[in-house]
């Protein structure tokens, strides 16, 4: 646990040195997020349109998609900025477990991501009433929001690591993950209810590791329905093989990446 801990604590340190001399990219990477959000509301609610509950569950859904998207890109391009600098055979070879390394990275991610989602968030609501948009909170059922939430962010932190894995083989693996992320963010269902479309974008958006956790979300969201009722339910069952599929993908492809990766020479050189 100390050793975790620890593992934390490092990349806070080595992200606040790179905040001081790229904090100006990060922030506008943040305001493309917010433009991004905008953009999709104003054409999903007619010229933006939109009712402020309805407003409220799609900024839900856009979070949802913003962790885990954030969550893949950051274990691909460790694997990436760890052999440009020549420093993968020294992680791999510490004391600290490989697999509690990444682990400790996706969680720092995490904490970082939420500071960083506050901020884009304030950005868009300022935005929203600047245009004369309403804002209000509806009534939320947080503890069963904040429940299901880490389930689809955990299993994209697994496919996380299998794209970590793919990019110790492969090198650069950005298009990969940047087609993942599209996928994610228009055929996840984040957007929109997939008991409601073709059989074929149901099995899609069920498959991906958003998906079964947005229409978890939804139910309570939507519906109300309480958490217990939730996960006793089939989409409960989902969610659960959904993260159990993804943490066995993750771990597993990794183990079998890391030794091609040692055969070939590939963990000493970019």
């Amino acid at each position: 646990m100390r050793a975790f801990a620890y593992a934390i604590r490092a990349d806070f340190v080595k992200y606040l040195a790179e905040f001081r001399y790229y904090g100006f990219n990060y922030f506008f990477g943040t305001m493309g997020s917010a433009v991004l959000f905008l953009g999709i509301t104003a054409a999903l609610g007619q010229a933006g349109q939109i009712a402020p509950d309805t407003f409220f569950k799609m900024l839900m859904g856009f979070m949802l998609w913003w962790y885990t998207m954030n969550q893949m890109y950051e274990m691909s391009y460790l694997a990436w900025e760890d052999a440009v600098l020549g420093t993968l055979e020294h992680v791999y070879m510490s004391p600290t477990p490989f697999g509690l390394v990444l682990l400790s990275r996706g969680i720092s991610a995490f904490l970082r991501d939420t500071a960083w989602f506050a901020l884009m968030a304030f950005i868009i609501l300022g935005l929203r009433r600047l245009f004369g948009g309403e804002i209000s909170l509806p009534s939320v059922n947080w503890a069963g929001v904040l429940a299901v939430f880490p389930f689809p962010v955990i299993s994209a932190l697994c496919l996380g690591i299998f794209f970590f894995g793919l990019a110790l083989v492969f090198k650069r693996v950005g298009s990969a993950t940047a087609l993942v992320q599209w996928i994610l963010l228009f055929f996840s269902g984040v957007f929109f209810d997939p008991s409601s479309q073709p059989l074929w974008m149901r099995a899609l958006a069920y498959a991906t590791p958003v998906g079964p956790g947005a229409e978890c979300l939804r139910r309570i969201l939507v519906e109300g329905k309480g958490l217990a009722q939730v996960l006793l339910s089939d989409g409960g069952l989902i969610l659960l093989l959904n993260l159990a599929g993804y943490a066995a993908l993750g771990f597993l492809s990794l183990h079998l990446f890391l030794q091609v990766a040692k055969k070939r020479g590939k963990m000493s050189r970019y």
